[in-house]
């Protein structure tokens, strides 16, 4: 083989991984990540389901869901040492404490 062709598959090997760009295990961090996003995404879940006219304790359950995904991922963003792991972290983020906040307003009114 070329050395051209040898790099290409050299190259492709490091993206075996989804979340490590540095060729370390992060398996703490990457399970963080996904964590804080499947939180995020089931906050948002939670808070369209007032369309659904869902009780008033599903709206209390994203409230804890979405304050739990936003200080997790805060913790996560403070320790993770990769970009990847914090393109995960940021959605999650974003949507437990944004949609947390909507779920709070729908349970208190």
């Amino acid at each position: 083989m070329s050395e051209v062709q040898n790099t290409a598959m050299a190259g492709d090997s490091q993206f075996s991984h989804a979340l490590q760009d540095d060729g370390a295990d992060h398996a703490r961090g990457d399970m963080l990540a996904y964590l804080c996003l499947v939180l995020g995404v089931v906050t948002l879940a939670l808070a369209l389901g007032e369309k659904w006219d869902i009780a008033t304790a599903a709206h209390w359950i994203g409230v804890i869901t979405g304050l739990a995904g936003f200080v997790l991922s805060m913790y996560a963003q403070m320790t993770s040492v990769t970009t990847r792991e914090r393109w995960i972290l940021m959605p999650g983020w974003v949507l437990a404490g944004t949609f947390g906040a909507v779920n709070f307003y729908f349970a208190v009114t």
